[in-house]
């Protein structure tokens, strides 16, 4: 005889949206293509995070695109001022400040991504450690209380 599931209707996968972003992109190469180069340009080692990271979340990828982000709305706004055209954004992104200042953008939201996991097991670790030597003396003392011998050294 099988056995019965916890839940007699099964669990309804849930959709994808990924095919909406491949949309998205399709339609902005299409009507504005000089805004696309230059964001996918500057922007090309965050979303290039974003795909690989595993998480659900994906606490990486968002601190890349925060700080990312903010180093190309400049950019944006002066291609914008010229045109937006394709030939516009190709002037602009041939200054190699333009993409260096966006990928060390990523790179510092990468870094504070990686300091905050390191500092939060770091203070995790220090604060076992505390409630350890707390509850080693704790211990001691019960042993002292109620027994004659001395506590392990």
């Amino acid at each position: 005889m099988a056995k019965a599931s916890a839940s007699a209707t099964p669990a309804v996968p849930r959709r994808s949206w990924f095919w909406l972003q491949g949309v998205i992109c399709g339609v902005a190469v299409a009507v504005v293509p000089g805004t696309a180069l230059m964001i996918g340009v500057l922007m090309a080692p965050a979303f290039a995070t974003y795909a690989m990271e595993q998480g659900k979340t994906r606490p990486l990828a968002r601190g890349m695109m925060l700080r990312g982000a903010a180093c190309t709305f400049m950019p944006l706004r002066v291609l914008w001022e010229h045109g937006g055209s394709l030939d516009a954004s190709l002037d602009l992104l041939s200054d190699p400040g333009r993409p260096l200042l966006a990928w060390t953008a990523c790179g510092a939201g990468w870094l504070a991504g990686q300091l905050a996991d390191i500092l939060t097991r770091l203070a995790l670790d220090a604060r076992s450690a505390r409630a350890l030597r707390q509850l080693t003396q704790e211990r001691d003392k019960l042993i002292v209380e109620w027994t004659d011998e001395q506590p392990p050294k």
